[in-house]
């Protein structure tokens, strides 16, 4: 049920215009799409809420970043789901800290995890190992290259798309 679903939300997040009409259609659209009657199963509901997230954020690390006028009919949509789908506001705002890190928050990542030991040392099956962890916590991702994590300027970039959208629906 999830990825069928799921499969139907990235193409209409792809298909968001700046026309009043367009925003407000692929609103209800996808409104229809996680809240079906009869409702879906809680975990399958919240597991679309954290897709619908991401698609979001990606559309706004890709599309925002080529162009910036993206920002705000994708800003627009996802300020009426946050107002109309239950749970929607705080998965919208995990998925938000997991793409980027704390620039929302803002904060600084410490040196060491919430148990106070160093990054990538806890308990069996874990962690990824050290700084490279406490990286990907702070919002990096592996680089378009494939090799190692994205450099600090592919980084502001992919971050300044996702803020711009954050602060139009702010």
């Amino acid at each position: 049920i999830w990825n069928k679903i799921r499969r139907q939300i990235t193409p209409k997040i792809g298909q968001i215009t700046n026309d009043e009409e367009a925003i407000n259609r692929i609103s209800t659209q996808l409104v229809q799409l996680v809240q079906p009657n009869p409702p879906l199963p809680p975990p399958v509901y919240h597991a679309l809420l954290s897709s619908l997230a991401k698609a979001i954020l990606m559309q706004a690390e890709t599309e925002v970043t080529a162009e910036k006028k993206a920002a705000y009919p994708l800003a627009r949509v996802t300020f009426n789901l946050l107002g109309t789908l239950s749970f929607f506001p705080e998965i919208f705002y995990a998925k938000l800290v997991q793409r980027i890190g704390a620039w929302p928050i803002p904060c600084i990542i410490p040196e060491t995890d919430i148990d106070k030991r160093p990054w990538g040392t806890g308990p069996k099956g874990r962690g990824r190992g050290g700084e490279n962890e406490r990286a990907r916590v702070m919002g990096l991702r592996t680089s378009q290259s494939g090799e190692g994590l994205e450099g600090q300027s592919e980084f502001m970039v992919r971050c300044s798309g996702v803020m711009r959208v954050y602060w139009e629906i702010v």
